[in-house]
């Protein structure tokens, strides 16, 4: 099984997220293997969520934050190895449990590096501790993330 993830891989790994714009948290993967990740996003100053949190003082979300830590710090790793164990990717990842601490703010405008280290990964559930970091390499929040893959079929 391959480790280290090749450019091509990577840029792979991007395309098959399944978030799109305005949901994407993620601009790029520096590094990526079975066990590890670290990618960045910016946050553009005129995102969609800063005109209602809050109008006067923006500030990203929580839920924004913990989003960006799955996009960057945990679904690159599951993806990947999806990909390295000869695997089918079939359904959507789920986040079942998210345990985060917020302890900087995250101004509009900010680039972040998230870290993910894998913690385990069996029958299609991983669970990651994810460290997000302003461009100063400032801690702004830790979150330990789980999610599983689910097969979907969309009623209407």
């Amino acid at each position: 099984m391959v480790t280290q993830a090749s450019t091509a891989q990577i840029q792979a790994v991007i395309g098959a997220i399944p978030h799109r714009h305005p949901f994407r948290f993620l601009d790029s993967i520096s590094a990526l293997d079975i066990h590890s990740v670290e990618a960045t996003y910016t946050f553009p100053a005129d995102a969609w969520f800063y005109k209602g949190h809050f109008p006067d003082k923006p500030i990203t979300p929580g839920v924004i934050l913990t989003e960006c830590m799955v996009q960057c710090g945990m679904l690159p790793i599951a993806l990947f190895r999806i990909v390295a164990e000869g695997k089918i990717l079939n359904g959507i990842p789920l986040l079942t449990l998210s345990e985060a601490e917020f302890l900087k703010p995250v101004w509009p405008g900010t680039t972040v590096i998230v870290k993910g280290t894998l913690e385990y990964w069996r029958r299609m559930s991983i669970r990651c501790q994810t460290e997000m970091l302003d461009s100063s390499g400032i801690t702004v929040s830790l979150a330990t993330l789980t999610a599983t893959w689910i097969n979907h079929e969309w009623s209407t």
